[in-house]
Order: C-alpha cells, then structure tokens, then sequence
C-alpha cells in the first residue's frame, strides 16, 4: 500500500533581528556542529516507528535505515550581509523521519525541529 506524503509545513526562519524570511534563503556561510539529541518524538513513538519500518521496508525493500541530519536548532545572522547560517545538527535512523514525515510532521513546533533547504552562495 502506498500512503501519500502530507504536504511539507510552510516554514519560516527568524533571523538575530526577529525578522522573518523564507525557508529557502541565500547565505555566504554555513557552519554546523553535530551534537547528540534526544528527539522526544521517537520516544512517544518508539512502539510504531518500528512498526511503520517493518511495513516500509517490506513494500520497499531498497529503503536503508541509513542515518539522516536533522536539524534540532538554527540561527540565521543578517548582521554581516549575505547572512550566516549556524546550525546544530543530530543524527536519528532513517526509520525516525519517514515515520515522522508519514505521521504530517506531528509535534513540529513543539520539539523545535527544522528542516531547513539552503543554498550556499557564491564566495
């Protein structure tokens, strides 16, 4: 059985001023730390992401529970124009995001989770 995917939040960054802006933007620089996080979202859901594995993995048997970044914060700097990305990063099982994303990005803004898309500028 195929499920359809919900569609991606609309999501909105805020920068060191307050502003907000796009979820696809342009900065001149990235840097990332990856550090180790407890995502609240796997411990509620333990029981069903395993669950939810064993059903995508049969249907799909090329997925690979291969690790995935996800970004637990974030903080877009516009002081020095074209902007600074810093994020922080963790590693979760591929079987954590695809149960997340099948279950519509629940508890998004409550465990503070961002999927950002960016694009590195020229230098």
């Amino acid at each position: 059985m195929h499920r359809r995917m919900p569609p991606a939040p609309k999501i909105y960054c805020r920068d060191s001023f307050g502003g907000l802006h796009p979820s696809v933007v342009s900065v001149a620089e990235c840097t990332c730390e990856l550090a180790h996080y407890d995502w609240p979202y796997v411990q509620r859901n333990k029981a069903d992401i395993d669950r939810n594995w064993a059903q995508a993995a049969k249907s799909n048997p090329a997925f690979f529970d291969g690790i995935v970044l996800l970004s637990s914060s974030y903080r877009l700097n516009w002081s020095t124009p074209p902007g600074h990305l810093a994020m922080t990063l963790f590693a979760t099982p591929f079987r954590n995001y695809l149960h997340w994303r099948h279950d519509g990005f629940r508890d998004f803004r409550e465990d503070c989770l961002k999927l950002l898309h960016f694009h590195l500028g020229s230098q």
